[in-house]
């Protein structure tokens, strides 16, 4: 019987051999997926075993798959070589970030990378970003930051260098204030805009390059620096208040055609043993520019003292050398007349302006309590404000030329009539408290009535409009243009209007009732 079972067996495996069934030694090796002719053949073999086989091999190459591609972006920041490790940034979440703090980097010498190590371009440097640091001796930015924060660099004791690449348009307020130890700084050709007090106290700044297209300086921006030698950029216009202020070591500065403004102080305490020429394009000019602390840069005539220009020795007047003039004389070649030039000063009754006069600045006349006349020249531009405030001058004609008449420029005047020749530029209060002011003549071409034009001229009830009743309804007019305007007559009894007398018909303005 063991025999014929024995024979049965051998028999058994003789047919599956013939039949192809692979046995284990043949098997798709582990981990290697079977071709579809053998997995069809598994399948039809063994189905459940060989499902199951095939899923599990393959889910687990798929979360190995993911499982490392995960750890790739979270363990591999972007490292560029040479460059500062450590530095703090914040992203934008937009591609793009910006420079915080110098973090865990403890390098003396900053290369800033263009790229945070999570992949974002450096775009900016935050307010105060290294403000107070007290190892950094220098640092490197790169391109395409196009915004420098507050204060970013300040008060950095051992500071001496800094290098900002093209894209950078404005240095924001205070950015190197207090690097004493600052010598130089590279500036891109990009920027346009210096703010009040960047450079304010920098002691070691004998020297800087000024970008050609810079347009604007602020406020205190090298007040107290040791510059010595200063190239104005050719596109600068404007040059503000106090702003190199106490740069005693100054001895040259270039100014370039095209400058229209300098603020009050901005090179006070500056000495100038060269001397100094002014382009002709200014037109607003501070009180105590040069603070006078030089008088060798100064030409004298008759009662006053004047700077130079390019052209003219006389161009710029800057001062009264006494404050009672009793015979009043300007340089007939005076174009410019300073902030605070005559304030306060006793003038002859009668002042007039020469047409070389294009503008006068703020304050220049204020307080002149014996001015009762007054004649502008045909090239007057600009009137500043306040002016001619509390000058008792009994009647007021604003050439046509006149393109803008500052604020208060004329308030407590004593003029009883007042007459707007062209399209000035009228600005907040410019008439306001003119008690004795009876009569206004405007020009068709006036632009605009600003607020409280007239503001307490109290006896005003009459306006002669040169343009239609059409045209006066369509001139702007700030809502409250004629507040505490009109009210009352000359005997001092109540008056209910204003009578607004055009080219072709009157317009009657009713009073607000106090």
């Amino acid at each position: 019987m063991k025999k014929i079972l024995a024979l049965t067996l051998a028999a058994a495996v003789l047919m599956l051999s013939a039949c192809g069934i692979q046995t284990p030694a043949e098997s798709t090796p582990l981990g290697t997926l079977p071709t579809q002719e053998t997995t069809q053949t598994t399948i039809e073999t063994t189905p459940a075993q060989t499902e199951t086989t095939v899923s599990t091999e393959t889910t687990d190459k798929t979360t190995a798959e993911t499982t490392t591609a995960e750890t790739t972006t979270e363990q591999a920041p972007v490292i560029l070589p040479g460059y500062s490790i450590g530095l703090s940034f914040v992203s934008n979440g937009d591609g793009t970030c910006s420079l915080s703090g110098k973090g865990e980097c403890h390098d003396e010498f900053i290369l800033v990378p263009p790229v945070s190590p999570k992949g974002d371009t450096v775009t900016a440097v935050d307010a105060f970003a290294f403000s107070g640091d007290e190892t950094m001796h220098s640092i490197i930015l790169p391109e395409g930051i196009t915004k420098i924060g507050e204060g970013a660099f300040a008060d950095c004791p051992v500071l001496t260098e800094v290098k900002i690449a093209s894209g950078l348009t404005t240095l924001e307020k205070g950015v190197f204030e207090y690097c004493i130890r600052l010598i130089g700084v590279s500036l891109p050709d990009t920027l346009r805009v210096i703010e009040e007090r960047a450079f304010y106290n920098c002691q070691a700044l004998e020297a800087l390059y000024l970008p050609v297209g810079i347009t604007e300086i602020g406020d205190s921006a090298f007040e107290n620096s040791g510059l010595r030698y200063l190239n104005l950029p050719s596109a600068l216009r404007e040059i503000g208040k106090c702003t190199f202020k106490g740069c005693t070591s100054l001895v040259r500065v270039e100014f370039h055609e095209g400058l229209y403004e300098i603020g009050d102080e901005a090179f006070s305490g500056c000495l100038f043993p060269d001397g100094i020429s002014l382009p002709t394009t200014l037109r607003v000019v501070g009180e105590n520019v040069f603070n006078f602390s030089n008088f060798a840069i100064c030409a004298e005539y008759g009662n006053a003292y004047y700077l130079p220009s390019r052209t003219n020795p006389h161009f710029l007047l800057w001062k009264t050398s006494t404050s009672l003039i009793d015979n009043f004389t300007l340089h007939p070649d005076t174009s410019v007349i300073a902030a605070g030039a005559f304030r306060g000063c006793m003038l002859p009754q009668t002042l007039i302006l020469p047409n070389t006069v294009v503008a006068i600045g703020d304050r220049a006349f204020a307080h002149c309590m014996g001015i009762r006349t007054l004649s502008f020249g045909n090239n007057i531009e600009i009137i500043g404000a306040q002016a001619f405030s509390q000058c008792p001058i009994e009647e007021l004609v604003i050439p046509h030329n006149v393109r803008l008449v500052d604020e208060r420029a004329f308030e407590y005047s004593g003029a009883h009539r007042l007459t707007l020749q062209g399209g000035e530029t009228l600005h907040e209060l410019a008439f306001a408290f003119s008690t004795n002011l009876k009569s206004v003549t405007i020009s068709a071409q006036t632009k605009a009535l600003p607020a409280r034009l007239f503001y307490g001229a109290r006896l005003l009830n009459e306006i002669r409009y040169a343009g239609t009743t059409a045209e006066w309804e369509a001139l702007p007019k700030a809502e409250n243009w004629n507040e505490k305007m009109g009210g009352l007559n000359p005997d001092g009894t109540k008056c209910d209007f204003c009578l607004v007398i055009c080219a072709d018909g009157n317009i009657v303005i009713p009073y607000e009732q106090d």
